[in-house]
């Protein structure tokens, strides 16, 4: 004997109405949320119309089965209503939460993609500042040893010395060799004040580039399944590894539509699946019908059997008719008498045929 509970109509409607009652509360919470935004009264209509939508097609059902099918037809135009009210309702709701999730995704990784692209450029220049230091060190050995103010303290006995021999008689070779070691001095006061330069300017990217490392490590980069839901499907639609800004956003709405339609109908079967008859699953009423008339001719044909048989039962003449007792006879059936054999057939066609039409 089969025992799975599936196979079970009546359970089956019990688990159909579970699952109603929480995909209902689901998709009021939903219509109640977007409502919210726009005030309290919009909440609360925006939950009664998710109600409503689910239990109109159930009611429709009936009245059309009763015989009220004008009323059922005049109710249709307002389930349909009623359905679009409930799913752009969750289509708002869906496509907004998706968009915030989107777009704040979007935005932190934005930010997180600018300060490591800080991070990288201020490395770079710090690198090319040093590797300026080293190339002119390593051209200037001397520079790494001076300063530019050591080196300007030079220039003043030199000018003095110029400036003497000039009096003497005008500027001799003394005088020239002075001068020239003056310039040569001067250019080394350029080349350290470059290396200086240098220095601040390492001194000052490198504290640059701490700062914005630890920024940069303290940065959040947000992994959104929204996102990747999108990508996912607009690949998939585009046929490319890098579609259009365009199919992404159309794959955006193509998803929360989906997603609307889903939890906009999803407790309205689930309640068509509890509360709706038998009579609603195609064939059910002729499959009854078949049901109840064989076991009713198998029934018929072995009762008449049994009377056939109770009817040749032979019952003793009387010795004196005009003094005979009426008594009243009984009529005792064995086990493996064939009359109690054939009665026994007939009820369990009876109960047979009772359990058809009890599971149909």
């Amino acid at each position: 004997m089969n025992t799975n509970p599936l196979h079970d109509l009546a359970m089956i409607r019990k688990i159909s109405l579970y699952c109603a009652a929480v995909t209902l509360a689901v998709a009021c919470l939903m219509s109640f949320k977007f409502g919210w935004s726009m005030s309290l009264l919009h909440a609360f209509g925006l939950g009664l119309i998710t109600i409503c939508t689910a239990l109109i097609f159930p009611y429709i059902g009936h009245q059309w089965k009763g015989g009220s099918k004008g009323f059922a037809a005049c109710l249709a135009p307002v389930a349909a209503l009623l359905c679009m009210v409930e799913f752009g309702t969750h289509t708002g709701y869906t496509n907004g939460v998706r968009t915030i999730e989107t777009e704040g995704a979007g935005y932190v990784n934005a930010n997180y993609k600018t300060k490591q692209d800080s991070v990288a450029r201020n490395a770079k220049q710090l690198s090319d500042y040093k590797a300026s230091l080293a190339e002119l060190q390593a051209q200037n050995a001397w520079a790494a040893t001076v300063s530019a103010d050591g080196l300007r303290a030079q220039i003043v006995p030199m000018d003095l010395a110029i400036t003497q021999e000039t009096a003497r008689g005008g500027c001799g070779p003394k005088c020239l060799k002075l001068t020239q070691d003056k310039a040569a001095i001067q250019d080394k006061i350029a080349i350290a004040e470059k290396a200086e330069d240098l220095s601040r300017q390492i001194a000052l990217f490198q504290g640059l580039v701490n700062s914005k490392e630890t920024e940069a490590t303290a940065a959040e980069f947000k992994s959104s399944e929204v996102v990747a839901q999108t990508n996912i499907f607009a690949k998939a639609a585009a046929w490319s590894l890098d579609p259009t800004d365009a199919q992404k956003e159309g794959t955006q709405i193509g998803v929360g539509f989906a997603m609307a339609l889903a939890t906009t109908f999803l407790p309205a079967v689930f309640m068509l699946m509890a509360f709706g008859p038998a009579e609603f699953v195609p064939g059910a009423g002729k499959r009854i019908a078949a049901a109840t008339e064989k076991a009713t001719d198998e029934a018929s044909a072995i009762l008449r059997d049994v009377q056939a048989l109770m009817a040749r039962q032979a019952s003793a003449p009387s010795a004196s008719p005009s003094t005979h007792t009426h008594e009243k006879e009984v009529l005792v059936l064995k086990e493996d008498d064939p009359r109690a054999k054939a009665a026994y057939a007939a009820m369990g066609i009876l109960a047979d045929g009772a359990r058809k039409l009890k599971a149909a």
